[in-house]
């Protein structure tokens, strides 16, 4: 049972990974994970899903044309961090009610706290209402991705043959160098995440860790040069 209760808590980490990459972008990520130090979880039961506050994100758009290149800022209102941040509350809800080894409570009341300190402070002095609660497992995230729209030059060789029209006839047999325009899109982005599991009682955090991933995405370009 507690193996099966950390491969739960190691799996929950990948899907949070894996959740922030596909809200970002809409390419394909390749990620790979590491697992986290053992943890005790034999009596946590009934688990909270808090808040996963937003550290940073930084999105940026690049385009390069007769080659200059501009670089365009995407900002994000409150109102869509607060969406990303509640698709990866969903995510993490979704796997927990998913396994019989752990019970999601359903409370709005540890996921309204403004960012972790509010948890801690909530948690130590047990000023939270919501009942049968062993645990509660929140976050925080900070994501860069920068999109790129550009061309690439290069000189290819263009052949023109032409046969012998007679025997008197040597045909035309020509190379002509030409510059080629190979346009391209690519992605590429860091992502930093903390994930936190706290224990109500007796209060402690029970496991903790930061992961940090990147990724890369390239489609078009000069032959062989995508990746």
């Amino acid at each position: 049972m507690k193996f099966l209760n950390n491969y739960i808590f190691n799996h929950l980490l990948l899907i949070i990974l894996i959740t922030v990459f596909l809200i970002s972008s809409c390419a394909k990520a390749t990620l790979t994970v590491r697992s986290p130090a053992e943890i005790n979880t034999r009596k946590i039961k009934n688990i909270a899903v808090g808040g996963f506050e937003i550290g940073r994100i930084m999105l940026k758009f690049k385009t390069e044309r007769n080659g200059v290149w501009q670089t365009h800022p995407v900002l994000l209102n409150d109102e869509q961090q607060k969406s990303i941040s509640r698709s990866v509350r969903a995510r993490v809800i979704n796997l927990l009610t998913a396994t019989p080894y752990f019970k999601v409570i359903f409370s709005d009341e540890f996921e309204k706290l403004g960012n972790d300190s509010a948890l801690q402070q909530l948690v130590s002095v047990r000023g939270y209402k919501t009942k049968n609660v062993d645990a509660v497992i929140n976050g925080k995230l900070w994501l860069e991705i920068e999109r790129t729209d550009g061309v690439e030059l290069s000189k290819e060789g263009l052949e023109y043959f032409r046969p012998p029209r007679s025997r008197n006839s040597l045909g035309l047999n020509l190379t002509v160098d030409q510059v080629v325009w190979w346009p391209y899109k690519s992605t590429r982005g860091t992502l930093g995440l903390e994930i936190k599991l706290t224990r109500l009682l007796p209060t402690e955090v029970v496991a903790t860790t930061f992961e940090t991933r990147t990724y890369s995405q390239r489609i078009g370009g000069r032959s062989g040069e995508s990746f």
